[in-house]
Order: C-alpha cells, then structure tokens, then sequence
C-alpha cells in the first residue's frame, strides 16, 4: 500500500505539473456551457435573419432537458479530450524509456498502472463535475425554470462510471503500444463499439452495457426514475477486466 500511495502521489504531481490541470477542466466547462448558452441566444440569432415583423416561436427546452442535451454534447469531443490526455500515460513512458527506470524499483507492472489509474480518473472525474456544475449554475441562471438540483446531482454521479471506464480503456490500451497514438486509437474504436453496438441489439444483456447506463443518467437528469442496478454493475465488472486484461498484458511486455 505504501508503494502504492508513493506512486500514486508522484502520478498526480506530475500531472498537476502539466498544462492539464488547466487545459482539462476549461474544455469541459466551455464544451458543456455552450448548449444552454446557444439555445438561449437561438430566437434572437433567428429573429435577427427573418423580414421584419416575422413571428419566431421556439418552444423552450426545460432546464432538466437542457442539462440532459449536455451529456450529448460530451459524448464525442468530451471523450476524444479524456483519451488524448491518458493515452500517453504509459505508452510514452516506455518509449522514453521512463517506465523502465520506474519499473527497476520495487514498484511492480500492477501498481504502476494502478496509480496512473487512479491519479488520471480522479483528475477526469474532477474536471467534469467542476463542468458540469458550471453548466447547470448557469443553465440556473439563464431560463425561467428553476434547475432541479437533486436530478441534476444524481444524473452526474450515475455518468461518472462512464468517465472512469474512459480512463480505463485509454490506459490499458496505452498498455499494449509503445505509441501513444496507437493507443488512443485504440481506445477510442473500443469506446465507440462498446457504446453503439448495443444500440442495433435486442438482446436481454444490453441492460449490462454502458449504452444502458448513459440512457439512465439522462433519464434520471429528466426526473424520470428507472432501476439502473444491471447497468451499474455491468460497468463496473467492465471496468475491473479491463483493469486485469491491462495489467496480465503489462507484466508479459518487455519494457
């Protein structure tokens, strides 16, 4: 466990040294904030290009709708920003021969990816509940209808697994190359597989998948309550063999 804490500490140093830490939850916030923001500017960008005395009526999304809308946003360019900002993690290390000076330690092939593991989610959980919660302050703050916080607080917490399992595949995949950019490829053709396949499915076991458990966060962001026990645990399964498939891999490379 000390090992562990040691390597954890040097991952998140290192990644608060970097421009990360700044880079990160700025794209999110402003990746999130500009759906409420364009909707609400929307009539009057539309009136401003109408004959004059033309009548525009846009019916107005509600705030759980609109905080709802925002995941779709995230959940291409959201996802490329998480991937490009892992994919390196160990990939460029053993490229640049880091993660063999790393590894002559007493530091074994699990615990250094464990820590990257963690220092890297931990930093994309907290990006994107610092973006999200701009988002629905101001969302708050732009219409009428007063956001409800408890969906919205409860529609993060249930997507933030779906952030982990980012981070997941994005480091195990940086496992198997010494390329980073093969990693993030990777990573992002396992991603978008694991998400739209089940969408072209019928079978009972899709309730298992993220696809399952990004539909009920939105679900519940809208108010609407749905049991999301089968789709919590089957990420959090997905998570785990990732992590040992990752790990299995790591110790039968040479580094």
């Amino acid at each position: 466990m000390m090992i562990f804490m040691r390597m954890f500490q040097k991952e998140w140093k290192e990644l608060m040294g970097t421009y990360k830490i700044i880079f990160v939850p700025i794209a999110f916030a402003i990746l999130m904030i500009s759906f409420p923001i364009s909707m609400k500017l929307l009539p009057d960008l539309l009136a401003s290009e109408m004959p004059e005395g033309a009548v525009i009526e846009i019916p107005e999304l509600s705030t759980s709708e609109m905080m709802s809308a925002v995941f779709s946003n995230f959940e291409l360019i959201g996802v490329i920003i998480l991937i490009l900002i892992s994919m390196g993690s160990i990939a460029g290390e053993r490229e640049k021969g880091v993660a063999a000076m790393v590894l002559v330690k007493p530091v074994s092939r699990a615990v250094y990816l464990l820590a990257k593991w963690s220092a890297y989610s931990l930093f994309a959980v907290g990006s994107f509940i610092f973006g999200m919660l701009l988002t629905a302050y101001y969302t708050n703050l732009l219409f009428s209808e007063n956001l409800i916080w408890a969906d919205t607080i409860g529609g993060l917490l249930l997507y933030l697994p779906i952030i982990v399992l980012i981070i997941t595949l994005s480091i195990c995949a940086s496992s198997f190359s010494k390329s980073a950019v093969t990693a993030g490829f990777i990573s992002i053709v396992l991603y978008l597989l694991t998400m739209n396949v089940p969408k072209f499915l019928q079978a009972p076991w899709i309730d298992y998948l993220p696809y399952g458990l990004v539909n009920g966060a939105n679900e519940f962001m809208k108010g609407n309550m749905i049991d999301l026990a089968e789709p919590l645990l089957g990420v959090f399964f997905l998570i785990v063999l990732v992590l040992a498939v990752g790990i299995v891999r790591l110790k039968r490379q040479e580094i």
